[in-house]
């Protein structure tokens, strides 16, 4: 079950990825294409401003995904720890009068 889970939100996370970097792309390189003919800085360009976003986004997408790894790990290997209650736990607390 938890993979299913990972193989969706890697598959929506992809495809989310691939729109943004297609948005910031097709711009960019109409306006490079209008300024000059030379292809090579079209790919400089692609370079320079893809791969501070990749990083970026990159470390996010990743930072999410170790999290669920981890809460997952807390959960199965020991059910009654604080972080397993916390994250899987719907039961409203009792109060003690």
């Amino acid at each position: 079950m938890v993979a299913l889970i990972f193989i969706g939100l890697s598959i929506g996370v992809g495809i989310l990825f691939v729109m943004l970097a297609a948005m910031l792309y097709f711009p960019v390189n109409m306006i490079v294409q209008a300024m000059s003919e030379n292809r090579s800085i079209v790919f400089v360009l692609g370079i320079i401003l893809g791969l501070p976003i990749t990083l970026v986004v990159g470390g996010y997408v990743g930072t999410f995904f170790h999290s669920l790894y981890t809460l997952f790990y807390f959960g199965l290997v020991d059910p009654a720890s604080p972080y397993a209650k916390a994250s899987v736990s719907t039961a409203m607390p009792q109060s003690s009068q």
